[in-house]
């Protein structure tokens, strides 16, 4: 097991399923200046990131080193007692909203790692096949062919983004938008084939 102290005793995880926004950095790095550290970070045995990879990358960029490392075995809970803190003052109030928004405003998934790790893991739990397969695919492209795809001319791709706790409402309008895409995407193919044969 690697001896951890610092920040800079961390690595990165090499497949991170989350991109991060820029937004979301800068009110992570704007969080953690103004009321100090709030989530942690979870670690391997040798010290590779397995969740708080931004959290990290921010860390270093505010020059706050220096840890406190708790191991664990991940059958007991670790509780982190701010003693600055009491939860009646606005600071704290803050800190709580802070940990929920920041980590909603800094999430854009990586299509290419989810698509690997969904051959390697049951992702069903997580994910419904309209939400895995608005990120990693459209229809029967890969993500990498759809973003190659240009709209024919006097078209163009909208991108919708909608909450997940708010899809099950509207979830009969976004289907009728996905079967219109897919006439799109069609008559993209169709104009591309037609270019290519003429």
């Amino acid at each position: 097991m690697k001896k951890l102290k610092r920040i800079s005793d961390l690595s990165p995880d090499k497949a991170n399923a989350n991109l991060h926004t820029r937004r979301g950095a800068a009110m992570m790095k704007d969080s953690i200046a103004e009321c100090g550290f709030g989530d942690s970070l979870t670690v391997d045995k040798n010290g590779v990131i397995i969740s708080g990879n931004q959290r990290a990358e921010t860390l270093k960029e505010l020059n706050l080193q220096d840890a406190i490392v708790v191991p664990s075995d991940g059958t007991r809970p670790i509780i982190h007692q701010r003693i600055d803190l009491e939860a009646s003052e606005p600071k704290a109030k803050k800190l709580g909203l802070l940990s929920n928004r920041v980590g909603e405003v800094n999430l854009d998934w990586n299509p290419d790692v989810l698509s690997a790790l969904k051959s390697e893991l049951d992702l069903s739990k997580l994910f419904d096949e309209n939400e895995l397969g608005g990120i990693i695919g459209f229809g029967d492209l890969s993500y990498e062919q759809f973003k190659e795809l240009k709209p024919p001319p006097g078209m163009l791709w909208v991108l919708i983004g909608v909450s997940v706790s708010k899809y099950g409402a509207i979830r009969e309008q976004i289907e009728r938008l996905q079967a219109q895409a897919d006439i799109m995407v069609q008559t993209t193919r169709d104009a591309a084939h037609q270019n290519q044969d003429g």
